[in-house]
């Protein structure tokens, strides 16, 4: 029997992948969300559907507030109504019946993907010396951001690590200051002047664990 079972023709079914939801695009105002696609290897859409909303058969787990879309007979589209959670778990659902068009299978009806994590990079560090004043010198750094940065989370986490010989040049003040652009995506930290050695050493700038988004994550 088994033999048998095994040897039956096997239904014709289709392929399909998840384009991940890129990151959001914070430059705009308002800012960009971009959408998540579902591509199939064939022409799986109702044709009656094309280019139109789709109200049912589909769903996000957990749920999460939007618009679905046929963009053509092989792109289903999901445009959020708010931005992506941070680094968010999904699953996507498509029923197997009424969705798709007639005589439709799908390799798979459940799919899970993420949403962009949140991720800092330090872009750009460099010894700064006042043109007018060769005694002025300090660090200068830029610190970049996936996702509009929470500004306290980061305060705690930045710190300066000097070098054998170094010292700052005016004891007593901050050891650094930073300040952020509008979006939240940019830090710039400038360090407090520094006494020049004797022998060439480091500054560094340290980002300590713990730095989260303005939005969570």
């Amino acid at each position: 029997g088994w033999h048998w079972y095994s040897h039956l023709p096997q239904p014709h079914t289709v392929d399909l992948e998840i384009e991940p939801p890129a990151l959001t695009d914070y430059a705009k105002a308002p800012a960009a969300v971009a959408p998540l696609r579902v591509r199939f290897a064939e022409s799986a859409a109702p044709l009656a559907l094309v280019g139109k909303t789709v109200t049912s058969g589909v769903r996000l787990e957990p749920a999460l507030a939007g618009t679905w879309r046929w963009l053509d007979d092989r792109t289903l589209e999901f445009r959020p109504d708010t931005d992506w959670p941070v680094d968010g778990g999904f699953t996507l659902s498509l029923a197997k019946r009424e969705f798709l068009a007639p005589g439709v299978l799908l390799k798979a009806y459940q799919l899970p993907f993420r949403s962009a994590p949140f991720a800092v990079a330090v872009k750009t560090g460099e010894l700064y010396q006042d043109p007018e004043d060769g005694s002025l010198k300090k660090l200068v750094a830029t610190v970049d951001f996936s996702h509009p940065v929470n500004e306290a989370s980061l305060r705690k986490a930045i710190s300066l690590k000097l070098g054998d010989g170094l010292t700052f040049r005016d004891q007593g003040k901050e050891p650094w200051t930073m300040t952020l652009d509008k979006t939240g995506l940019h830090a710039y930290v400038h360090s407090a002047p520094l006494a020049v050695p004797l022998e060439s050493s480091v500054v560094a700038l340290v980002v300590d664990k713990g730095v989260g988004a303005m939005q969570g994550g």
